[in-house]
C-alpha cells in the first residue's frame, strides 16, 4: 500500500463504507500512514479542523469482483467528516484527552465507526491517561459491563494505538 493510489482507495473505502463498514477513524489512521510514508503529504496542517473545498471529481475504485466503479469525491482531501476524524486522531496523538474521548464515544455508539466495545475501551483508556476526567468516569462505568474477552481485545487495541499515536505525534512534530 505504499503507492498513493492504493492509500487513496483504502481511505475512500473506509470513508464511504464501500466493501467494509464505514470507519472514519480507520480512514484517519490510513491518512496518517500515507503521510508518514510520503514526502508529498504533511500532517501538521491537519491537526486543526478546517472545512474542505468542494469539488466534483470522480475516482475509480475496483470492486471485489474486479469491476471498476466510479465514486464521486465531493471534497478535495476528503469529506468534512473525515477531516474532523483526522483532526481528532492527530489531537489524540498529541495527548489531547478530550479528542480521544470523542473517538471512544464514536466506537461506543457506532457513529462514523463500527460499534466496538474493545475499541471504545481502548480510546477511553487513552483519554483517561491523557487527563480526561470524563473518560475516567466513563471507563469506571464501562468496565463494569465489558466482557473479559472484550477487555483483552481492548488492551491489545490500546497497545497498538499508543504505538501508532506516538509515531504520528513524532511525525507532526518533525513537519
Amino acid at each position: 500500500l505504499r503507492r498513493s493510489k492504493s492509500w487513496d482507495e483504502l481511505i475512500s473505502r473506509y470513508e464511504a463504507g464501500f466493501g467494509t463498514e464505514r470507519d472514519l477513524i480507520a480512514a484517519a489512521e490510513c491518512n496518517c500512514e500515507y503521510a508518514s510514508a510520503s514526502w508529498r503529504m504533511t500532517l501538521a496542517d491537519k491537526i486543526d479542523f478546517h472545512p474542505g473545498a468542494p469539488t466534483h471529481t470522480m475516482s475509480g475504485i475496483q470492486s471485489f469482483d474486479e469491476r471498476q466503479i466510479q465514486v464521486q469525491i465531493p471534497y478535495v482531501d476528503g469529506s468534512d467528516d473525515l477531516r474532523h476524524a483526522l483532526s481528532l486522531y492527530l489531537k489524540s496523538a498529541k495527548g489531547d484527552g478530550a479528542a480521544a474521548l470523542q473517538i471512544g464515544n464514536r466506537y461506543l455508539k457506532g457513529q462514523d465507526a463500527p460499534q466496538s466495545n474493545p475499541r471504545a475501551w481502548a480510546w477511553f483508556t487513552i483519554a483517561a491517561q491523557n487527563g480526561s476526567a470524563a473518560a475516567r468516569t466513563n471507563l469506571t462505568e464501562f468496565e463494569s459491563h465489558i466482557t473479559p474477552e472484550d477487555l483483552k481485545a481492548g488492551e491489545q487495541e490500546r497497545a497498538r494505538q499508543v504505538k501508532q499515536l506516538s509515531r504520528f505525534a513524532a511525525a507532526t512534530a518533525n513537519q
